[in-house]
């Protein structure tokens, strides 16, 4: 048969369409494993856009609430509430995204309660914050 011209036709028609199958395949195979580490990678961006979000709240949250050494004894400062405002509004604003729906209104009415805090009020400060941070931390 190698004398039969319809032998290397069809031959060289096997080689090529086998050729285009493997390419569809691979670029099925690759579509699906690049769909899988994308979703994979914004989860992990996600949950470290969390543990951020719940660090600087709890940094802030610690210098809130320390007494610092002043005439007449220990008081704590208002001024580290009031300087801290625009690094919080930039948090939130981080994390924001990662809210949809109802839980997205939850978040922005939690939020929305600490800056309005008073300065001197530091207990109503530090509940609304631990309040942000349970809701934070309670899932995505």
């Amino acid at each position: 048969m190698p004398d039969d011209p319809a032998f290397y036709l069809s031959l060289i028609v096997t080689f090529v369409s086998g050729g285009f199958f493997g390419a569809y395949l691979n670029h099925i195979l690759a579509k699906q494993r690049d769909t899988r580490a994308m979703e994979h990678a914004a989860a992990a961006s996600r949950e470290q856009r969390k543990r951020d979000f719940l660090a600087a709240m709890h940094r802030w949250r610690a210098e809130i609430d320390r007494m610092h050494l002043a005439v007449g004894g220990f008081t704590r400062k208002p001024s580290v509430f009031l300087d801290g405002v625009s690094g919080f509004l930039a948090e939130i604003q981080m994390i924001r995204s990662d809210f949809t729906g109802e839980r997205r209104t939850k978040f922005d009415e939690l939020a929305a309660i600490v800056p309005k805090c008073k300065a001197h009020q530091t207990g109503d400060i530090l509940k609304a914050i631990d309040n942000l941070c349970a809701y934070v931390e309670g899932g995505n």
